[in-house]
């Protein structure tokens, strides 16, 4: 009797487990961690490699290829275009000798030496710049002379496709699900075409179970991993542990208050990192100039940088379109039309005429823009002395970067509100966007005779309203 009550105690007590929904049992659980997978590929490139880069991109998958520098017709001597484009879409391109000679380790150490530096020169010549190359013996040989003379990490592997053996697409797919496993560096050829087959099939199942695809120096980075050359590695298992993604470079931009140039600042919160970038909207790469320190620019330009690892891994990309930095306040065709003696002495240099007026002009009381009339500034809006005092180009910068779109009247020819009153067209066109009122003025509404001051009340105002009028 003890027994059966006991046991209806039990039942009692699993019960409601037993009526809970397994949708709320799910959500209790904690997210699944990171996987990473490596996919190297080796002995190419070759005529193979471009469709196995087409399905790289559509699967948005990044891999690692061990180039050879002769083999056959295959390799980065006939195949040098397509290193670079690896470079371009963000894969490794990493060492595998330069006639995947076998075995490798009898080799001396001068050719052993030579056997890696020559690949180099293509591995940098394709990259725009050196990295760390890591290096894939032939046949994963190691051993002391080669430790001793390989100037880099050597990559090994722990998933071994044997697609040269079978040149068959299902089983090279299958024996990468087999046995892929968190950390993984899966070893094949992109010179077979059933190679690339198999394995964009296999990526392609691991993605939809949550593998990242990366290169391999990213995977070992983020397991925490530290590559060390002369030593071989085979996996990069640390269940748990992610680094993270690689950031963006950040791009600062920071105005002379002098000049109106702009000084570029390119930076990362990841530690030694390497920076290229463009100033004219392409794509960088290690091609692109290397960022050395703070640059200037000028307005109107696009700086677009991404951010490199020792081993060439690369960032994507951020960009900054530096902004025109005395839109508004400074007008040169006004400042020379308005000022003779300014226009014979500095002709059509309108970055002279914009020195001349940060650096005499303003403290002239001249006035360099339809629309803004320092003095007139300085006196509307007295309780901008407190901030800048008497530095007449901070009160400039204020009215280029907060008192246009505040709304502020700078000038007794121009009074945003007035001009946003009178025409219905500009308000239609934008709205409560203070800076666009000031812009369209400048460019086009004195020219033609639009009013812009002395009106207090609504004109031209608009009483149909999803096709009722409202006038009454």
């Amino acid at each position: 009797m003890k027994r059966i009550v006991c046991l209806l105690a039990a039942v009692m007590m699993l019960l409601p487990m037993m009526l809970i929904s397994p949708s709320v049992v799910r959500a209790t659980e904690p997210a699944a961690a990171v996987k990473f997978v490596a996919f190297t590929f080796d002995d190419g490139p070759s005529s193979h490699t471009t469709t196995l880069l087409d399905g790289l991109r559509e699967l948005d998958a990044k891999v690692t290829f061990f180039v050879n520098g002769v083999n056959g017709s295959m390799g980065a001597v006939n195949h040098s275009e397509k290193l670079t484009r690896m470079v371009k879409e963000g894969h490794q391109i990493a060492n595998h000798t330069y006639s995947h000679h076998v075995p490798f380790d009898e080799l001396d150490a001068a050719s052993i030496r030579s056997q890696v530096e020559k690949v180099d020169t293509y591995l940098f010549n394709a990259a725009g710049d050196r990295f760390q190359s890591l290096v894939r013996t032939p046949g994963g040989a190691t051993s002391t002379r080669i430790y001793q003379n390989v100037d880099a990490p050597i990559i090994l592997w722990d998933v071994d496709t044997l697609d040269w053996k079978y040149r068959n697409e299902q089983t090279v797919y299958e024996n990468i699900m087999n046995n892929v496993r968190d950390g993984s560096v899966v070893l094949l050829h992109d010179i077979h075409a059933t190679s690339v087959a198999g394995a964009l099939k296999a990526m392609k199942e691991l993605k939809e179970q949550g593998y990242e695809i990366v290169t391999v120096s990213e995977m070992f980075r983020r397991r925490d991993i530290k590559l060390e050359n002369g030593k071989a590695y085979r996996r990069a298992y640390n269940p748990g542990v992610d680094k993270g993604e690689l950031k963006v470079p950040t791009i600062t931009v920071d105005v002379s208050a002098v000049t109106g140039r702009s000084t570029v600042t390119i930076t990362s919160p990841d530690p030694d990192m390497t920076y290229y970038y463009t100033t004219d909207g392409t794509e960088p790469t290690p091609a692109s100039r290397r960022y050395n320190g703070t640059f200037e620019t000028k307005a109107g330009v696009t700086v677009t940088a991404i951010a490199v690892d020792r081993y060439g891994t690369r960032t994507a990309s951020s960009k900054m379109t530096v902004k025109q930095q005395f839109a508004g306040a400074f007008d040169a065709a006004y400042y020379r039309a308005r000022y003779p003696d300014l226009a014979s002495r500095y002709g059509t240099d309108d970055t002279a005429l914009l020195n001349h007026f940060l650096l005499r002009g303003i403290y002239e009381d001249r006035q360099a823009s339809p629309v803004f009339d320092i003095a007139y500034y300085q006196n509307a809006y007295p309780e901008l002395k407190t901030q800048f005092g008497d530095d007449r180009v901070a009160y400039v910068l204020h009215f280029v970067h907060k008192g246009m779109s505040e709304g502020r009247r700078a000038s007794a020819q121009f009074d945003p509100r007035s001009y946003r009153l009178r025409y219905a067209d500009l308000r239609r066109s934008f709205g409560d966007d203070w800076n666009r009122y000031y812009m369209h003025y400048i460019r086009s509404g004195g020219a033609e005779g639009r009013t812009a001051t002395d009106v207090t009340a609504m004109t031209e105002y608009e009483t149909v309203y999803d096709g009722v009028d409202y006038a009454a």
